[in-house]
């Protein structure tokens, strides 16, 4: 049987559909910013066995270039001692321009270097279909001599979605058929220790995972 498209015919369709989704999003009529459930000023202190060590509040210039409506930024501990960062910013909207911006491009900006990069599936449950895990991205990045592993994800609209690409996809479809382009980022950041194992790290940063994903469902809208 032959094929509908050849290989450069799939991608130029793709090509074409990625050059399409700025001017899809603006060509549709401007939705109002769909609000949060409440915001993250009431974020817990503690989320299972861990509990907020510090408050990173982030500076005017980068909350002017994220163009997030809230955001939190803080770090976690255990008693153990293991510590995870983590942040989520929500974007009521991303017509015109205000998109969310990929840890891929702003980690590298910060000086830390991927040195692995990949899909994991972990036991969170996919809002939309409870009985489906979670892929996620997570990545390994250095620098100097400091390594730390990042776990992120996209979420809107009752979706975990790793994929870049397919982020963009869904916000033009929901934009169509809902009048709604509002998603959150979710990037949570562990240290890896000089000489330690980073499977143990992946262990607790999967961890904050499952245990910060019922607490996004309080603040994230459906």
């Amino acid at each position: 049987m032959r094929r509908l498209f050849s290989p450069a015919g799939r991608v130029a369709i793709v090509v074409g559909l990625l050059a399409c989704t700025s001017l899809s999003l603006r060509g549709l009529s401007r939705t109002e910013p769909h609000a949060m459930r409440q915001r993250f000023s009431a974020f817990p202190l503690h989320i299972g066995p861990w509990r907020m060590l510090q408050s990173q509040p982030l500076d005017s210039t980068i909350l002017q270039i994220l163009k997030v409506e809230d955001y939190v930024n803080r770090i976690y501990r255990t008693d153990d001692g293991s510590i995870v960062s983590v942040y989520v910013g929500f974007n009521s909207t991303q017509r015109q321009g205000e998109t969310m911006h990929s840890p891929l491009v702003c980690l590298p900006g910060a000086g830390w270097e991927p040195v692995e990069r990949r899909r994991v599936t972990i036991d969170l449950p996919v809002p939309e279909d409870p009985e489906r895990q979670a892929v996620v991205n997570l990545i390994r990045i250095q620098k100097d001599s400091d390594q730390q592993l990042v776990l992120y994800w996209y979420q809107s609209r009752r979706r975990i979605i790793a994929s870049e690409y397919w982020g963009k996809v869904y916000t033009v479809l929901d934009a169509i058929r809902y009048n709604r382009t509002d998603a959150a980022l979710v990037r949570l950041i562990a240290p890896v220790p000089p000489g330690g194992p980073a499977g143990d790290v992946q262990r607790q940063i999967t961890g904050f995972a499952k245990a910060v994903s019922p607490v996004l469902a309080r603040f994230l809208p459906e």
